[in-house]
This record gives C-alpha cells, sequence and structure tokens, in this order.
C-alpha cells in the first residue's frame, strides 16, 4: 500500500477520489440516446435527507463547505463515464473502494451517506495544514475510528495517520481533522433550516440533485472582508490624493479617475455587506452533466433591488438563422432595474464636467427603455481562411421593441454622440515647450434608408476611430498584416439596421447577405428555437428566467480551426457525424437571487474530450516543430562561429 503523507492529503484523496464524479456524465447516447442509465443507489428522497444532514452538521463559522450527498453514487458515476469516453484513471476499479483501500478504511463507513468538508478561515491553528474539517458518513463510529487505531470512548479520538489526525463523533457523522482544536470546538448549529431558508428554491432543489456542492457563506465571512477592504480602499484613496500616478495622463482622462473610483468603492462596499451565500454545483444524469450556481443577496439591500428580476424566457431564438451560428445569447432586460445604475452614473459624472459621457447614458437608457427582448447570434466568418488575416466573427442582435421608431431613435443618438470624443495628448517625440499634441477623436455617421433589403428599408451606420497620423504609420512599420487588420477591424465599425415586425435588426458588418438571412428567418420563426436539439436542451431547464446561451461545440471548433489556417499552422481534421446538441445555460433574477443553469449534453462531452485531444496534439507537434527549429538555428550559428574563425576574411 502507498504511503499517504498528511491529513491533508487524506482529505484531498477523498474529495478527489469523489467530487471527480460530477466532472463527468454517464455513458449514454446523448438527448435522444437509447441506452438507459443505471438505477440510481440513493433515490431523490435520501439525497434531500442526506443533505440535511450535512447542513445541519455544520457549525456556524464554515466559511466554504463541499458537500457530496453519496459517496456511492459519485463514485458509480466517476466509473462508469470514465469507461465510456476512454479517459484515463489514476486508480483503477471503484473510485469508493479504492480511496478506501489506500486509506486503509475496512469498516464502519456508510458508503451511501454523504460526505462534506468544510473550511474555517477564522481558525488560529498554525502549521500548513488548511483550518479544514471532514465528515465521514459512519454506520459504526467505533469501527470508524478503530481503521485509525482511535478510542471511540475518548471525547477526541487521537487517530494514527501520518501527519496525525483527531476525530468525534458527530450525529451520523466521523469528524475529523489534523487540528485538535477544530474539533473540540465542533458546535453543530443544526441550522439546515435556516441555510435553506436564505436559499431561492432552485438552489435549495439543486443541492440536493447535485453530486457535489461548494457553498460559500459570505454573511460568515463578512467580518473577515470588511477590514482588509476598508484598509485598501483607504489606501488607494491616498494615492489618488498624492495624485503621482496620473501627472503624466492627460486631462481629459485623469478627471475619470475619481468617479470610477467612487464606483468601485460603493460597489465594493455593497456586495461585502449585502453577499449571503454563493453555491455551484455538478450533477450527472442519462442526459450528461448539468452545472448550477446561484448568488444571494441581503433583501433590503441594493443588490437586491437591482436584481428584482423575474425575467421571461423567449421565442426570440426562432428569429435567430440557425446555420453557421457559434453562439447565440438572450437577454431580458426588464429583469434588472437598470434606471439604479444610470441615476447613480449621471450623480458621479454630472453633466457640466461629462458632457459627452451624459449623452452616451441618456441614448442607451433610452434603449434599455425601449427593449422588451433581446436576443444575439455570433456567427462564423463566410469563405475560405485568408493566410495572415485572423478571422472576425459575424454579429447579429434581434430587439422585440417596445417601440421601434423610438429605439431607432436612440440608437442614432448614440453614435452621433461619439462625434465628440475626442483626445488630446502631449506627443512623446516633440519639444515639450512646443505643445505639440497627438489627437484621437472618433468619427460617427448614420444614414438612414441608406438601401433596402428583402423589401425592407435599411439604415447604414459608420464609427471609425481616428488615429494621430504619426502614431498610424509607426503601427504599420511595426506590425504584420494579420496584426493591422485586426486593428482595421476594431477601429472601423460598420453596421446595418433595420426594423421588421416590431423588432429591430442590427449587424455589425456591412453584411447584407447575413441580413437578408435575418428577416427571412424572422418572419418565418423557422430559425435557432424552432431545431428540435435546441429545442430539447431548453426543455431540461425550469421554465422562466432572465436570459439565455446555447453554445455550439462544432461551430467553435470551425472557427478555432480558421484560425490555424489563417496563422500557417495547418487546420484541424474535423470529425464528421450527426449534429450535437449545443452546450445551454439560463439564467434566472428574483430579488436579489441570481441562478444558473447549464447542461452539456452527453454527445458533446464525449465530442469535447475528442476535440481537446486533437487540439492538444496539434499544440504539442507545433512545439516539437518550433524546438527542431530553435535547434537548427542553434547549429547554424555554430557552423557560422566555426568558419569565423578559421577564416574570418569570409565575413
Amino acid at each position: 500500500m502507498r504511503q499517504i503523507r498528511t491529513f491533508s492529503v487524506v482529505a484531498a484523496a477523498v474529495v478527489f477520489s469523489l467530487c471527480a464524479a460530477p466532472l463527468q456524465a454517464q455513458p449514454v447516447g446523448g438527448i435522444d440516446g437509447a441506452a438507459a442509465a443505471a438505477e440510481p443507489i440513493v433515490d431523490a428522497a435520501q439525497r434531500a435527507v442526506a443533505v440535511n444532514d450535512a447542513l445541519n452538521a455544520l457549525p456556524a463559522n464554515a466559511h466554504i463547505a463541499i458537500i457530496m450527498p453519496s459517496a456511492a453514487e459519485a463514485s458509480r458515476k466517476v466509473l462508469m463515464l470514465s469507461e465510456a469516453l476512454t479517459l484515463p484513471l489514476p486508480i483503477m476499479g471503484d473510485p469508493l473502494q479504492e480511496m478506501k483501500r489506500e486509506l486503509g478504511i475496512t469498516a464502519g463507513m456508510d458508503d451511501n451517506g454523504p460526505v462534506v468538508v468544510y473550511f474555517d478561515f477564522a481558525a488560529d491553528v498554525g502549521g500548513w495544514d488548511p483550518p479544514f474539517v471532514l465528515l465521514m458518513p459512519a454506520t459504526d463510529y467505533a469501527a470508524f475510528v478503530g481503521n485509525f487505531q482511535g478510542d471511540a470512548n475518548a471525547e477526541v479520538a487521537e487517530l494514527d495517520m501520518p501527519g496525525g489526525g483527531f476525530a468525534r463523533k458527530v450525529g451520523r457523522f466521523a469528524a475529523m481533522s489534523p487540528h485538535r482544536e477544530l474539533i473540540e470546538q465542533l458546535k453543530p448549529a443544526n441550522n439546515a433550516k435556516g441555510v435553506i431558508g436564505r436559499l431561492e428554491a432552485r438552489t435549495a432543489k439543486a443541492l440536493a440533485g447535485n453530486d457535489v456542492s461548494v457553498m460559500v457563506d459570505f454573511a460568515a465571512l463578512r467580518p473577515m472582508m470588511e477590514g482588509p477592504l476598508e484598509e485598501m480602499l483607504a489606501e488607494a484613496e491616498q494615492e489618488l490624493d498624492r495624485e503621482r500616478e496620473f501627472d503624466d495622463m492627460p486631462p481629459a482622462l485623469r478627471k475619470y479617475i475619481r468617479p470610477l473610483f467612487s464606483l468601485f468603492r460603493d460597489v465594493s462596499r455593497a456586495f461585502v455587506a449585502e453577499s449571503e451565500l454563493a453555491t455551484a454545483g455538478l450533477s450527472a444524469s442519462e442526459l450528461g452533466l448539468a452545472l448550477n450556481s446561484s448568488a444571494h443577496f441581503k433583501g433590503d439591500g441594493s443588490f437586491a433591488k437591482f436584481l428584482a428580476g423575474p425575467g421571461r424566457d423567449t421565442d426570440l431564438f426562432k428569429a435567430l438563422p440557425a446555420e453557421g451560428y457559434i453562439m447565440a445569447v438572450s437577454n431580458d432586460a426588464r429583469a434588472m432595474k437598470f434606471d439604479m445604475l444610470f441615476t447613480k452614473l449621471r450623480e458621479l459624472f454630472p453633466a457640466a464636467e461629462f458632457g459627452e459621457l451624459t449623452k452616451m447614458i441618456d441614448s442607451v437608457e433610452a434603449l434599455v427603455k425601449t427593449n422588451d427582448h433581446t436576443v444575439m447570434g455570433y456567427y462564423l466568418p463566410a469563405g475560405a481562411p485568408e493566410l495572415g488575416v485572423p478571422p472576425q466573427l459575424k454579429t447579429l442582435g434581434v430587439t422585440r421593441a417596445t417601440d421601434p421608431k423610438a429605439h431607432l431613435a436612440a440608437m442614432q443618438q448614440m453614435i452621433a454622440s461619439l462625434n465628440e470624443w475626442k483626445l488630446d495628448i502631449p506627443d512623446p517625440e516633440a519639444d515639450p515647450e512646443a505643445g505639440e499634441m497627438m489627437t484621437f477623436k472618433i468619427d460617427s455617421t448614420y444614414t438612414p434608408a441608406q438601401r433596402e433589403v428583402e423589401g425592407v428599408a435599411v439604415d447604414m451606420y459608420k464609427i471609425d476611430v481616428i488615429l494621430p497620423d504619426r502614431l498610424q504609420e509607426e503601427m504599420q512599420f511595426m506590425m504584420d498584416a494579420g496584426d493591422m487588420a485586426m486593428l482595421n477591424t476594431a477601429l472601423h465599425q460598420t453596421g446595418l439596421l433595420a426594423t421588421v415586425d416590431g423588432h429591430v435588426l442590427v449587424v455589425d458588418q456591412d453584411n447584407e447577405t447575413l441580413l437578408a438571412s435575418a428577416i427571412r428567418t424572422l418572419r418565418a420563426g423557422d430559425g435557432l428555437g424552432a431545431n428540435d436539439a435546441v429545442a430539447q436542451m431548453r426543455d431540461t431547464f425550469d421554465k422562466g428566467g432572465a436570459g439565455e446561451i446555447l453554445f455550439d461545440l462544432t461551430g467553435m471548433m470551425k472557427f478555432v480551426d480558421h484560425t490555424f489556417q489563417a496563422q500557417g499552422m495547418g487546420g484541424l481534421m474535423m470529425m464528421e457525424g450527426e449534429p450535437i446538441p449545443p452546450i445551454a445555460a439560463r439564467y434566472f433574477v428574483d430579488k436579489g437571487h441570481v441562478t444558473k443553469q447549464v447542461m452539456m449534453p452527453m454527445p458533446t462531452l464525449a465530442y469535447t474530450v475528442t476535440s481537446g485531444r486533437q487540439i492538444m496534439g496539434m499544440f504539442m507537434m507545433m512545439q516539437m516543430q518550433r524546438q527542431q527549429q530553435w535547434e537548427q538555428e542553434w547549429e547554424d550559428e555554430q557552423w557560422e562561429d566555426d568558419d569565423f574563425e578559421d577564416d574570418p576574411d569570409a565575413f
């Protein structure tokens, strides 16, 4: 048996062996896979009891907790998927049984019970081991501590294990730690009801459904966070008072420093004062791998008022063309109280001093007020990759507007306001006393009814960032064609806008083909959201929601392939076969609770593993080629040095 050196490594072995489970999913054919999931070792009711017991066992000062409702269930899932995806495991056989063999646990453990690790960062324990306690499920406490020659009759049992350890019976658990004081001071809060009461209903349900969950108690951490935050803010404010860091900054930029610091200070203080809990969890099923996360704030604070919710899901994905998409994002602007943000910005940036920014804020606020729902689609570039020119994604936005004319007017106002942005900075190569300046400015235009597409009047906008002439000349000399192409794309933006049936469509390039496709798709309602695989993925989530993300991994791999080819590195061997469903996510906002659900379908997970191996192989091959090139260059240099010594006149 290999010897484990410290108690921390013992805990790490437990967490690794069992927490690895949710990083894989069960070996099934996919969202429509015919293979049936194996029967769970523990049912939903048992998992709920296990999580309740785990939460009750935690003390009030458990700042971070890792909870697994069933050790055996987690072990089963890691084994099943490692076989299905041919993932190499560092151990052979059942992970749980291998872990028990490694640690010498032969009796007393409840394999089906929950495993918990919590950290108490307020404890002054000294040494190298972190301040943690491991709660292991025990059917027979005496037999369990007997695995480590511990005395079950002792108030705190001393364990014979590498690095030393201590244990005590706590309900159904054997509480273990390398720190005796943590075991002695452990007082279960018996507050599962209180913890769950601070969570939104979706998160409370997810804790029992997850194979592993991590919970961060910000309310318990708050006393430890407030002091360091105020010290950091005070030091930053002292630096602002000295203004040494900003002496060389142009006045037009320097005036933004203090308002931005004030915004950062207020948001930081509010976050520390109002944060309650945050969670993240993973679970596996026959559909694939599900991830969920959440953040919870005090119900009477500014975050809760801003994150008012509830938000609505959308049918607008049907308006996005499905062909060539990489990612699609939806957002319900009404799920959050953006008027609070605009009020705060106007307070920090008064119009008398920040007129150019105030106009921008006004136009953005008008856009938000007329926005009922928005979806954004990101698409592969058309055509073959051009050597030396990195590919650029195409972007399409579809907004269901409460007042399309007002929405377009706000867009026009925002683009026009950019013309007022101008920045003069001293020319570093000119005589300082001459006062010569380098001018950066924005030139923007908006042309209504510039053309017609699919019988619809189309507006066009152009936004050009104008750099000083000398700077442009230097950049052309120093940058290669690919970098210049990327820079020009960033500095010179052209877009098309159209209004169709109460919707505003925006394409971020002069791309008539994409706009025409979007108009036809919107009218027909046969776009991405009508795809069966997409619809099935969306049905896995709870109803409602303030926003969604659909991510097509095959599309992303094609984009990576284009990028490799553009850089002359050769393309990927794209895998053929049935289309795989997207990775999907939905987030919810409700009175200070923000929760997010993510689903990675089984076929997509398998594709990820295979594609990852291929990309890693390509990078390793590139590294080998570079190494050979360096070695050849070194040999050539040595040859030149030898020849120079033999015949200096030849050089």
